[in-house]
Parts: C-alpha cells; structure tokens; sequence
C-alpha cells in the first residue's frame, strides 16, 4: 500500500520500576516522572512509551503530519522538530516550545485541570481546539524528524499521566516521488492532489502512444 494513514501516541507510563517501555502500554503501567521545562520526544525520547528507532524517512518515503496535540495541562506543550529545525518559533525568531496543549488538546475536549481519570474534574475548564495545522509539516525523503512534548509545570509521576499523540499520512515508493512533484509545483500535498498527478501521468502517456502508435498498411496512404 502506497499511502498509509498514521497515528502515533505517547503517554508517560512504563512498568514499574521503569522509566521507558518499547512494548507500547501495558496493563500495570505506571506513570513516570516527567522534568519540568525538558522537552522529550515522543518516539524516542528515553521516557514513557517509545519505539525503538527515532522517526526518519527514507529514500522513497514522504510524511505529511496533518495534526498533533498533548494533554491540556500542566501547562504542556508540542514542538516539531525536521532535522535540527523547530517548525514553531517567536516573530523574533526564537525558538519556542510549540504550540499549547490549550489550543491543540488531546484529547479534544480535555480538562485543564488533571483529575482522576474518569472523574469530572469540577476545577478545570474543557476545551476543544483552537489551532489548525495548516498548512501541514512536509517531512521529504531521507530526514529525522521529532514531535517533542514539554510541560513547564513537570509532574510528580502519581498519579500524573500527560498525553501527545501525530496524526500523518506517509507517502512510499512512487507516490512519494509525485509528492516531491507537488511540492515544487507549489502544490499541496493531499491525497487528492496525488491522484490527480496520476490520472494526469495516465493521460500523457496514453496520448503519447496514441500519436506514436504504428499505422496499419492496409490504411496507410498509397504511394504516387
């Protein structure tokens, strides 16, 4: 499959004992202690549920991170990060840390407040979105890419869990060539838009074989 839609989620949980688990959430799971003002990788930052290897595309592979979002509070916060650049950043160009889990909550309509799960929490406030990813984050072929979650507050680890999660689509093999093709095309990069490149490739080439197609002698023209 060519185009494959994508959800990732992290969460500070690990087995007891542990600070990091490669086995994604288990039954058991413990929350685990995150540092105030540390920004941490969701796929491989060494806390809670990592994978194993940090987030990369290769040769034929094209990443479109259409959303993203992180526990609404504990004053919590998500940051892209392609290579060794910050997609989020100051108008004076400093680099900040992301946008706030109050404008981009996970999940959507989070307290602000931590609670007890499954207990309304009669001190927070609920909030849905209020930022769109638009346009995406294009990650091309052959870069490491980071979703980095901080919380300025940080947590004691029990019972605090903080959450962040990416939504992406990935374009592999030729579909990531015609999404290198809309990009310089200064198109966006939808799954409609690659479709549409493949009809257009698909119109060409039966054009061209209709113009070159070798005639029949039986209609050819008689010589003088």
């Amino acid at each position: 499959m060519a185009v494959r839609f994508q959800v990732y989620e992290w969460a500070n949980l690990a087995p007891p004992g542990q600070v990091v688990s490669l086995i994604g959430r288990q039954a058991g799971d413990v929350p685990v202690a995150v540092p105030a003002n540390r920004q941490i990788d969701i796929f491989a930052g060494g806390l809670g549920v990592n994978q194993t290897v940090v987030a990369s595309t290769n040769e034929v592979q094209f990443v479109v991170i259409e959303e993203f979002g992180c526990s609404p509070y504990l004053n919590s916060f998500i940051q892209i990060r392609v290579g060794t650049t910050d997609y989020f950043e100051n108008p004076d160009g400093e680099v900040n840390y992301g946008v706030s889990g109050r404008a981009m909550p996970y999940p959507r309509g989070g307290s602000t407040q931590y609670g007890t799960p499954g207990v309304p929490d009669p001190q927070g406030i609920r909030v849905l979105k209020s930022f769109n990813l638009d346009p995406h984050v294009y990650i091309p072929p052959g870069l490491t890419y980071q979703v980095l979650y901080t919380s300025r507050d940080g947590t004691s680890g029990t019972p605090e869990v903080v959450l962040a999660f990416i939504k992406y689509m990935l374009y592999d093999g030729a579909d990531s060539l015609i999404a290198l093709r809309l990009l310089k095309m200064g198109l966006g990069v939808t799954v409609e838009n690659v479709d549409w490149y493949k009809r257009l490739l698909l119109e060409s080439e039966l054009s061209l074989r209709q113009r070159v197609s070798p005639v029949d002698p039986e209609d050819a023209p008689e010589k003088v």
